[in-house]
């Protein structure tokens, strides 16, 4: 019965760690994520259009990173002294510690 319950518990805790927040931050990031990562490193804060002319990407697959980036706040965003919605991007500490961490930079 102990070996049982034991089981179900080893069971149980694995489940729970493969499903943990914690799991999904440590995941390595796509290529173009680290090389825009790479890029806010180097020139700051910027805007998405700089970034889609700089990758030669569509604006809304630049806009789809840059938002899965800032959902694991790799990246923040500042609103525009425009005044309007416009905002520029830029890296975190939590996206520089990535950066450095895995060895680029």
């Amino acid at each position: 019965m102990r070996t049982a319950q034991a089981s179900l518990v080893n069971l149980q805790l694995r489940s729970f760690i493969q499903s943990h927040p914690y799991k999904e931050q440590k995941k390595k990031l796509e290529k173009i994520e680290e090389d825009i990562l790479m890029k806010l490193a180097d020139i700051g804060a910027v805007f998405p259009p700089e970034l889609v002319d700089e990758f030669k990407i569509h604006p809304e697959k630049m806009l789809y990173y840059l938002d899965k980036l800032l959902e694991r706040e790799f990246v923040g965003i500042h609103k525009s002294e425009f005044g309007c919605s416009i905002f520029r991007y830029s890296l975190s500490s939590k996206g520089r510690e990535y950066l450095v961490e895995n060895g680029l930079l």
